[in-house]
């Protein structure tokens, strides 16, 4: 045989020969793995490993089974750890682990699928020492053994890169009493994917969590103290998240979440903490039918309103595109978020961008709808040393709801009075600053009521306590109406059957300044008033407005029975239909009545000084009254100690003496002057007065009045009765001059009225004839009239029926 062929021989039998041994090889491992899968052998090993675990860690240990699929999987089936103290340290009822078998040519354990069923696990720490140390000391003696005999080996790594997760009905409790914190969670069933573990810089990825019926608790009970070593830095990102029925509980002493999540989707949530500082980003939350808590301990509450630092919503709806929380801040960025509040407020939808820190929260481009009221505009709140929220800079663009809402959402004190006016619509626009206090205001839009509209720049103080409100305001326009007039002072004590019987505007319109408070407010007003009235109906009235320019100040402004003032009447000019309430059937008013002066005091004791024109058929009256008068808001009860002086017109008097005889028998002059004193009510007065019958004589009388009886002492001088009397037959009676006294009741003139006079004529020319000491009588009752004169003289003898 050549050589050649010799060689290819002996190389056949070598190649053969490794094949041989490399199948047997390859046979033995698979007898291997194949005999694991053996009852009996993992039986074996079962009880191998419980009884190394027990004699390792020095106390009780249970292996109920362990058991190797071939190729990948152990699984590990009612394991039971106790500490050394015989509680449960470690229970798991079933562990399945799937692991990569061709990485363990290069040294690498890669799980691909962890499987956890009925598992606890209870750590905890007293005093320095931990249920769990047993362990550690047990593994860590072994380890530096190892690391001392072994030098040379090469370390195994662990690579979790893409594992599959699966858990279900999972405890775990880690309680440390010494840091006064506990880490509880229950997992009802959990599953996700790691799709990068980078356990070196503590860095992980997860990406298709989904988790339910589950519990989280962080509770840490005491300040955490700021160590010269911080913990190690870590970072998780989470893609993917859905997570229903959990609920997740996190407190420290300053702050405490509470969130039981019906049903909630993240698209990315990314976790890091570096140098103890820890921020969260998150983008795509979507919440539906959960309920979320916060807490502030700090905060101030006000039970029965909205507090930032005390919120409990529930039935929670939140489409949150972007989330953070860094540095003791929170960001929101809210398209769609509407729920609950335990305070009774009820958000049917907000969106704003929300910034809140330790010491502000900020609303922009807030557009909001809770309860009956619509929001839109920026809100920035500031907590003051109080650990309140109310200082505030918010720019409104528009409010428009109830005052309910109003004092929910701007939680002052508790107020009884603001509580009146809770069912009150209202809307506003215009920059706020500063504290509910003391409020800066710019370009305040207000309407509320049925009619009440305020546009004012300036501050108001005290808002939450209207009977101490002060201003400092420039008011463009105001306006209200009786109905809301009513509303308003029924804030107060005052009961409402007093304030419907004061005679109160139909409306008001006023522009103008008002300086200080309910106690003392400084005014310069100029507008328009309309018809007063009184009584529970608020009917609409026609005709003109009173117009008025008035300054001065004002006093008690909130007690209408202390109400005070002093003030001048620059401008007031009140038509008839302005006291329509007044007017009867045997009054007419005047067409136009025009006053300007003072007023001084309260309405029950007022100060006047004041002049009167009363413009009447195209004729001018002019009236001038100072002194005192009572009672004014109440006309029945009026009081006054007066002095006047004035020129009344023809039309003047006889407007307020309809259908009487006096009209019938006398020519009043074109103007009657008028002056005198008077003191008394409307039901007991006294008074004398001085009447210029326009160069017809002058007649004075002094006299009293009680209820509708009256007395009174007439003196008539240099009469022109020829002039006077309406009587031709009287004409030739040219002079008289006299003395009377005057008795009667009522004063309805030629109806209901009865009056007896007597008197003396001083002198009496007729034509000719001069007659002196005559005396006269007279009776009236309704239209009858008899009287008679007596004198000396027997020319001078006359009696009539």
């Amino acid at each position: 045989m050549s050589e050649p062929l010799k060689r290819n021989s002996r190389g056949r039998k070598v190649l053969r020969f490794f094949l041989y041994c490399f199948g047997t090889l390859i046979l033995l491992v698979a007898l291997l793995f194949y005999a694991l899968t053996l009852p009996s052998v993992q039986q074996r090993l079962t009880r191998t490993a419980e009884t190394f675990l027990q004699k390792k860690l020095g106390t009780r240990v249970e292996v109920g089974s362990i058991r190797v699929q071939f190729p990948t999987t152990v699984t590990l089936d009612g394991f039971l750890l106790e500490d050394q103290h015989g509680d449960t340290l470690a229970q798991i009822g079933s562990l399945g682990v799937s692991i990569g078998m061709w990485k363990l040519l290069s040294q690498t354990i890669e799980l691909q699928n962890i499987t956890l069923e009925d598992a606890r696990v209870y750590l905890h720490t007293k005093d320095s020492i931990s249920n769990y140390d047993f362990v550690v000391r047990a593994f860590a003696a072994d380890s530096s053994s190892t690391k001392s005999t072994d030098t040379t080996a090469s370390p195994w790594k662990l690579q979790l890169d893409l594992v599959v997760m699966q858990l279900q009905r999972v405890d775990f409790l880690m309680q440390d009493d010494d840091a006064e914190n506990t880490t509880q969670a229950h997992i009802g069933t959990a599953k996700t994917t790691i799709a990068k573990a980078d356990l070196k810089n503590l860095y992980f990825e997860v990406d298709g969590l989904s988790l339910a019926d589950s519990e989280v608790k962080l509770i840490q009970k005491k300040k955490s103290l700021k160590n010269s070593k911080p913990d190690p830095a870590f970072g998780l990102l989470l893609k993917n998240g859905d997570i229903k029925c959990t609920h997740l509980f996190y407190s420290t002493p300053e702050r405490t979440l509470d969130a039981n999540l019906a049903k909630t989707k993240i698209d990315e949530f990314r976790l890091r903490s570096a140098n103890d500082v820890m921020s969260i980003q998150a983008q795509g939350i979507q919440v539906e039918g959960s309920d979320v808590a916060y807490r502030d301990p700090e905060v101030v509450t006000t039970p029965g309103h909205l507090n930032a630092g005390d919120l409990d919503l529930t039935q929670l709806d939140a489409n949150l595109p972007d989330f953070s929380f860094q540095n003791d801040t929170l960001f929101i960025q809210a398209n769609a978020l509407s729920g609950n509040d335990k305070s009774g407020v009820i958000l049917h939808s907000l969106q704003a961008t929300i910034r809140v820190t330790p010491g502000s929260i900020e609303l922009k481009n807030a557009l909001a709808s809770l309860n009956h009221t619509n929001i839109d505009g920026d809100v920035l709140l500031f907590k003051n040393h109080g650990a309140t929220f109310d200082r505030m800079q918010v720019q409104l663009r528009q409010v428009k709801g109830m005052v309910g809402d109003l004092i929910v959402l701007l939680p002052p004190s508790e107020n009884s009075a603001l509580a009146k006016l809770h069912d009150m619509p209202y809307e506003v626009s215009g920059r706020l600053n500063g504290w509910l206090d003391n409020l800066q205001t710019s370009n305040i839009r207000f309407r509320a009521g049925t009619g009440t509209v305020a546009n004012f720049t300036g501050s108001v103080q005290r808002l939450t306590e209207p009977t101490k409100l002060g201003m400092h305001l420039n008011i463009s326009q105001l306006e209200t109406n009786r109905k809301d007039l009513v509303r308003w002072m029924s804030v107060g004590d005052t009961p409402m059957d007093s304030i419907l019987a004061q005679p109160l505007p139909t409306y008001l319109i006023a522009s103008g300044k008002v300086n200080g408070n309910m106690a003392s407010l400084q005014l310069s007003l100029q507008g328009k008033v309309g018809a007063l009235q009184t009584g529970p109906d608020f009917p609409n009235v026609d005709g003109p407005p009173l117009e008025f320019g008035i300054a001065g100040t004002l006093s008690d402004v909130n007690d209408p029975d202390r109400l005070g003032m002093d003030l001048q009447i620059h401008q007031l000019d009140a038509p008839q239909n302005f006291f329509a309430f007044l007017a009867s059937k045997d009054l007419q008013l005047p067409d136009m009545l025009q006053v300007t002066g003072g007023l001084r005091g309260t309405l029950a004791a007022l100060n006047t000084d004041l002049k009167f024109n009363m413009l009447r058929g195209g004729v001018t009256s002019q009236f001038a009254v100072k002194g005192l008068l009572n009672n004014i808001r109440t006309p029945k009860q009026l009081g006054f100690d007066v002095s006047f002086d004035g020129s009344l017109a023809r039309q003047e008097i006889l407007g307020y003496l309809p259908d009487s005889v006096v009209n019938k028998v006398l020519h009043l002059p074109a103007f009657t002057q008028v002056n005198g004193h008077a003191k008394g009510t409307t039901k007991d007065a006294a008074a004398n007065i001085k009447l210029g019958l326009g160069g017809w004589g002058q007649i004075r009388m002094d006299g009293t009045l009680r209820d509708s009886s009256y007395q009174m002492d007439i003196v008539g001088q240099n009469l022109l009765v020829n002039k006077l009397a309406v009587d031709t037959t009287l004409r030739p009676l040219k002079t008289v001059g006299f003395t009377a006294k005057v008795s009667g009741e009522g004063f309805q003139f030629g109806k209901t009225a009865s009056i007896q006079l007597a008197g003396k004529f001083d002198s009496l020319i007729w034509d000719n004839l001069i007659l002196r000491d005559i005396t006269f009588d007279g009776d009236v009752k309704g239209k009858r009239f008899s009287g008679g004169i007596q004198s000396p003289d027997e020319r001078a003898a006359v009696r009539v029926r």
